[in-house]
């Protein structure tokens, strides 16, 4: 920030807004969201909502976004100071700690990074809690038209897509799990339903139309 301020710098990239930065930036368009994830150690009682963190030692950055929303949601139990989101994650893998809150993509990476495999995403949504991201530039910058084009030609021609896919894919998690499915498995038995339906009854006609003919034949 010293070196924007200073001039020396054109843009920041991977920023968040807020308004204190506002007077500070000009925001191009978002060009990622980072959805929010509670990290558990493998082998903890399953959480079933973000109120249960009140009963978990939670480590988080005191001067951070996601103590914070926690503090603005009373859903924090008994704190457990660390200073990045990595440090965060070893202590939890250490038994020092039992959970914490953070976007998704970046604590998968510090996962990886780290080894530490018995750390994972909590299956309990963490509802509002994303981080948008994106380039600033000092105000009246007359580029963040062309920088904002630019994103929405990406987004068009497939460019985001095949970016995206070869440095955040790989640290997504790709399964699917039963509260994803539950929404459409009403319509999908209700859609079984009425091909099954169909198909006994286009079964029955076609035997109809089978004895029609061999008594047809017959006469």
């Amino acid at each position: 920030y010293a070196e924007f301020e200073a001039g020396r710098l054109d843009a920041i990239a991977n920023i968040t807004y807020t308004t204190p930065r506002s007077a500070l930036f000009d925001f191009a368009a978002p060009h990622m969201v980072m959805k929010g994830a509670i990290f558990v150690r493998k082998g903890t009682p399953p959480i079933k909502s973000p109120a249960d963190l009140r009963k978990l030692r939670v480590a988080v950055k005191l001067t951070g976004s996601a103590y914070a929303y926690l503090e603005a949601h009373n859903w924090l139990g008994e704190v457990v100071p660390e200073p990045t989101l990595q440090e965060a994650l070893q202590a939890i893998s250490e038994g020092r700690a039992d959970a914490t809150i953070d976007a998704q993509v970046v604590g998968l990476k510090n996962i990886h990074d780290g080894k530490l495999t018995n750390v994972v995403v909590s299956d309990v949504n963490v509802p509002e809690f994303a981080q948008r991201l994106h380039i600033g530039l000092h105000p009246g910058d007359e580029r963040l038209a062309l920088i904002n084009e630019g994103l929405a030609r990406m987004h068009a021609n497939g460019t985001y897509d095949r970016l995206y896919e070869k440095w955040i894919g790989p640290l997504e998690l790709n399964r699917l799990r039963w509260r994803d499915l539950q929404p459409y498995v009403r319509h999908a038995g209700v859609l079984l339903a009425a091909i099954a339906a169909a198909l006994v009854w286009q079964s029955q006609l076609m035997r109809r139309l089978s004895r029609q003919a061999a008594a047809l034949h017959q006469s």
